[in-house]
């Protein structure tokens, strides 16, 4: 599965405002899903810097809120690595590209990417997750 540098990560340099058309993460799903009208999932692995855990998790909590409410929305949890705290694993499913895009557009995530940028520690990872069965 591809890895690359998600839209988040430019939140580091200041850039708050990212078209969902822009995003490395929309380009990579377009290139890796066959059908983008069929539901696919993200794995997004986070580091943040010692003692910046709590405010990265906290900035996210507006933003699971407003997510899971969203048309397409069908999965959206944060984690915490319990063994590394710094750690933290989104876990997202979407019922289309469309919806994803429509997702990235929203003032919510635009506030998120600029409240978490100061708080990471490296670049953050995503892997596209296909529905097992379902075919590229």
């Amino acid at each position: 599965m591809p890895r690359f540098a998600l839209v988040l990560a430019l939140c580091a340099f200041g850039l708050s405002t990212v078209r969902a058309e822009d995003s490395p993460l929309v380009a990579t799903i377009k290139k890796t899903v066959k059908d983008p009208t069929k539901p696919f999932g993200l794995h997004v692995t986070a580091t943040v810097k010692k003692d910046k855990a709590e405010a990265f998790e906290a900035a996210f909590a507006e933003a699971i809120a407003a997510t899971r409410k969203e048309k397409g929305c069908l999965t959206y949890e944060l984690h915490r690595d319990a063994e590394n705290p710094e750690t933290f694993v989104l876990w997202e499913r979407w019922s289309s590209l469309e919806a994803l895009e429509a997702h990235m557009k929203t003032d919510h995530i635009a506030k998120l990417f600029k409240s978490i940028g100061e708080t990471l520690d490296g670049e953050i990872k995503a892997k596209v997750m296909l529905v097992a069965g379902e075919k590229k």
